[in-house]
């Protein structure tokens, strides 16, 4: 057998990267260069996994509901193993695109403001043909997963500022709009570029001289 029908008969392997290599594939790296590459190879393996996971996501019982498809209703049943659960879907997927769009359209504006200030010679977004790109299923069970636990995490801090103040029997208009500001300044501590709480590390307190009359405990 040829080397050419042995590389067919090999299975592919969608995790072998030769942009990414791992350390240990290269000849002659430098040993300061060695975590890089294998640094690179890691974030280049954790892509893959993660879109390998969404690729089969729609078959998951968590993003599917039932179709209201009896089985074992063989007067209902119109066709031979028909579907028994349809896919969950939070948003639709024009509702993600023109969201999508409008965020595009945004950072199109302002990157030709700044252009315009630098005075460039560049081109706006047309008005007429606006950016607009498609989504795919895993990509939308994404978003929704996302969307699903923003809503329930501020839904469950306006219910505990209502029990916590004991006045109103249901969640109130403003209970949800401060639970919601808590839920906010969650996400911006945990993505801003500064640590959500800066540890002083002071030194301890000295004791006070014997004869002075004063004490280190108040």
């Amino acid at each position: 057998m040829s080397d050419a029908a042995e590389e067919q008969t090999e299975a592919y392997d969608p995790f072998d990267s030769k942009t990414f290599p791992k350390a240990s594939d290269v000849r002659g790296v430098a040993s300061l260069s060695k975590d890089d590459l294998n640094l690179k190879n890691c974030a280049f393996q954790r892509t893959k996994g993660i879109n390998r996971m969404w690729a089969v996501a729609e078959a998951c019982p968590l993003f599917r509901k039932p179709s209201g498809v009896d089985k074992n209703d063989k007067k209902k049943k119109k066709k031979k193993g028909a579907a028994t659960t349809r896919i969950n879907r939070v948003l639709n997927s024009h509702t993600i695109t023109t969201l999508a769009s409008g965020a595009a359209g945004n950072a199109a504006a302002l990157l030709y403001g700044e252009t315009q200030v630098m005075r460039l010679d560049t081109v706006a977004e047309t008005a007429k043909y606006p950016i607009v790109k498609p989504f795919s299923k895993a990509c939308t069970l994404m978003l929704g997963k996302a969307l699903a636990a923003y809503c329930g995490e501020a839904f469950q801090n306006a219910v505990a500022i209502k029990d916590g103040m004991g006045k109103h029997s249901k969640v109130t208009v403003r209970s949800t709009v401060a639970g919601t500001n808590i839920l906010h300044k969650k996400l911006s501590a945990a993505t801003a570029m500064v640590p959500p709480k800066i540890a002083v590390r002071l030194p301890p307190p000295k004791a006070a001289p014997k004869g002075s009359g004063k004490s280190s405990k108040k």
